[in-house]
């Protein structure tokens, strides 16, 4: 399992979660390639969004000295919180997977772990193009050699 689909399962299996963000956890595997659209969230394009989640990705790079091998590379995911209006829910949400997240290891691929530290986040934005409000908390994962 590659870091992206064992970060989304993490997410995936956690009850409370699931619970909470009823129109489902996505990334760009599951959204297709024109991206989060308000149906993936609703259910019809007039209807209100259900709380929701987004995995967005950012590129894998090397991380260390560029003299040795670390065997270690890093990078970024931003998770998007959706709601239809309000931030009620989102702060919820945005709590517990920072909690499932954050100090958490999860292993990738058999040989690496992958350390996740929380970096951050952007409160209070509305999303013209969904019609809803929307939040972004932004994490760094280390990946290393077990």
């Amino acid at each position: 399992m590659n870091v992206y689909a064992a970060i989304k399962a993490v997410l995936s299996d956690d009850t409370t979660i699931n619970a909470i963000a009823t129109g489902g956890i996505h990334d760009r595997y599951s959204v297709g390639r024109n991206g989060l659209q308000r149906r993936h969230m609703a259910d019809s394009d007039a209807a209100p969004v259900h709380p929701a989640v987004y995995l967005g990705w950012s590129n894998r790079v090397p991380f260390g000295d560029q003299q040795k091998i670390l065997g270690a590379d890093r990078l970024f995911v931003d998770v998007y919180f959706y709601q239809d209006s309000g931030y009620d829910i989102i702060l919820t949400l945005r709590e517990r997977v920072r909690t499932v997240l954050e100090y958490n290891p999860v292993a990738v691929d058999g040989a690496w772990m992958a350390d996740i530290f929380w970096r951050g986040d952007i409160l209070g934005q509305f999303d013209d193009g969904l019609r809803c409000c929307v939040e972004r908390s932004t994490y760094e994962i280390l990946l290393v050699r077990r």
